[in-house]
């Protein structure tokens, strides 16, 4: 009579074993950080513009210092920005057409505050109707950003990458177009120093969303791995210091609100 010998199973983890694990690291994560970093200092420069080309020409200081100035406290906005957005792809189709939605409609309601500035004269009724209007043409955004992306994924091959360039886009231009047909930018206050803000943060949202969606070559994807956190920081301690340095702190708070509070914040 033979005997069995008796199968072994492998022990089960304990659940407070199970809670200890975590999930890996993925391998690509410190790549899309580094391209955030490099994207978000790509967008830092053309959101500084317009607030440079403000202080220069109101002679606070020549428009090189001004921008390199400018530069670092929008970098120290979107440069953590878009390397989280980045990191957190893919994301989820709802907020992806939010994003999209918000650049789509910068534009837009660039040019409706300016037409309700220079139309009404009541200003809490101007500033409800705004909000009222605005809001509308945001959530109309979105919708029909959601339309488009549903569309473009559909799509395949080389007609879902041109499509994916063609909203990207349009999401980019937004903003641009209304500067273009406003001239907030370089000669015409749309609201003094509110509507400057107002300005600078479309743009920057704009441009953010670009910059943490798009995607770049897998030859600058390599490069950035080195190049993105060194010029990020190179970038924020030039513009710190030329503030510092310069006294352009004060024209920047009246020229450019945002930035101004976040230079003043750090420094």
């Amino acid at each position: 009579m033979t005997t069995r010998e008796p199968t072994l199973t492998p022990a089960q983890p304990s659940p407070s074993t199970q809670r200890v694990r975590r999930a890996p690291v993925p391998a690509d994560s410190y790549a899309r950080v580094a391209e955030g970093l490099l994207l978000g200092v790509a967008a830092s420069v053309l959101v500084a513009l317009p607030a440079a080309i403000r202080a220069g020409m109101q002679g606070h200081a020549g428009l090189m210092v001004a921008w390199l100035a400018a530069i670092a406290p929008a970098a120290l906005l979107l440069g953590p920005s878009v390397a989280l957005a980045r990191a957190a792809r893919p994301w989820r189709p709802a907020a992806l057409a939010a994003l999209v939605g918000v650049g789509l409609a910068s534009g837009p309601v660039m040019v409706l505050g300016r037409m309700l500035k220079a139309s009404t004269h009541h200003r809490p009724l101007g500033a409800v109707t705004f909000a009222v209007v605005a809001a509308a043409v945001f959530l109309g955004a979105m919708v029909a950003a959601a339309r488009l992306l549903a569309i473009v994924g559909s799509l395949e091959g080389d007609r879902a990458r041109t499509g994916r360039v063609a909203v990207m886009a349009l999401a980019a231009l937004s903003p641009v177009v209304g500067l273009v047909l406003l001239r907030a930018a370089w000669t015409d206050p749309v609201a003094g120093t509110l509507g400057y803000g107002l300005l600078d943060a479309l743009l920057a949202v704009a441009l953010g969303i670009v910059a943490g969606w798009v995607r770049i070559p897998p030859q600058i994807g390599t490069a950035s791995r080195r190049l993105g956190p060194t010029l990020w920081v190179l970038v924020v301690v030039v513009g710190l210091w030329l503030a510092d340095r310069t006294g352009i702190l004060a024209a920047l708070h009246t020229e450019s609100p945002i930035l101004g509070w976040v230079l003043g914040f750090v420094l």
